[in-house]
């Protein structure tokens, strides 16, 4: 009994698990060029356009492919190794977080930085489908609370340290092109991590029959049947809809508070 209060007490217990400490680590590297790509793309847009409209529209670019690719996330995640799409996917953020770097050194229309967050939006929500399904995979469920309270710790952290890093490489850059560079490097950190998890098979992998449409939609079948879960997510969708005002920081930070974009990093 002392043995396992000692266990229980034990906060980095969690993180000696096997495979447990790569997926934290890369999950907060993941994070951290996020953050970083969102950041300097803020800035970079404002102080193309100067208009409200322009940050607001940023949404747009991952709230449509979100939605859109919901049902899609969750068929990959079932049908392929869930760390082999995550991988892919980051693959994709990676070179997304290059292009933004080129595009913004050689001084390219607003218009194509729009195209990139669209494709950044689709590969996120590809992406995290399958990174947030991999646990289950590794631990038995007595060990899943422990190893997501430092998975939701390490997200915090890198929610606040990727603006940081950001607003910090802008003005040595003398622009967003260098601070982009660090998010593919976060990005590659992140690929390393996760190259260290065993790539496991669920059964709908093994089987290998085809899903016909109904099965496709049975996600939704659960959320109409569970009143509770319908009511968070109806919450969590107005909260992103109509009280985040986040993207509208680099509008306060330049003309309103004079901060700058160290500025900016901080707000965020």
């Amino acid at each position: 009994m002392t043995a396992r209060r000692s266990t229980d007490s034990d906060v980095f217990a969690a993180l000696r698990l096997p495979h447990v400490g790569a997926y934290v680590l890369g999950r907060t590297f993941s994070a951290i060029a996020t953050m970083i790509v969102l950041t300097n793309v803020s800035w970079q847009l404002y102080e193309q356009t100067r208009d409200a409209w322009a940050l607001g529209t940023m949404g747009l670019c991952h709230l449509v492919p979100a939605v859109a690719l919901a049902i899609p996330a969750g068929h990959l995640a079932d049908r392929f190794p869930r760390r082999d799409v995550a991988m892919a996917m980051h693959g994709v953020l990676a070179a997304v977080a290059a292009a933004l770097a080129l595009f913004s050194w050689m001084g390219a229309p607003v218009v194509w930085i729009y195209a990139l967050l669209f494709v950044s939006g689709a590969a996120r929500t590809l992406s995290n489908t399958s990174t947030s399904a991999i646990l289950p995979q590794l631990l038995p469920p007595e060990q899943l609370a422990s190893t997501n309270g430092w998975v939701a710790a390490s997200l915090q952290v890198s929610m606040a340290l990727g603006p940081l890093i950001a607003g910090g490489l802008i003005p040595l850059g003398k622009g967003v092109a260098v601070s982009y560079g660090a998010a593919v490097l976060s990005h590659f950190l992140m690929l390393l991590c996760f190259r260290r998890l065993p790539v496991v098979t669920t059964h709908a992998q093994a089987a290998s029959t085809p899903r016909d449409a109904r099965q496709l939609l049975i996600g939704f079948d659960f959320i109409r049947q569970s009143p509770a879960l319908r009511a968070v997510l109806i919450l969590e969708i107005l909260s992103v809809l109509l009280g985040d005002c986040v993207a509208l920081l680099p509008m306060f930070a330049k003309d309103i508070l004079l901060l700058g974009p160290v500025g900016l990093g901080w707000l965020r």
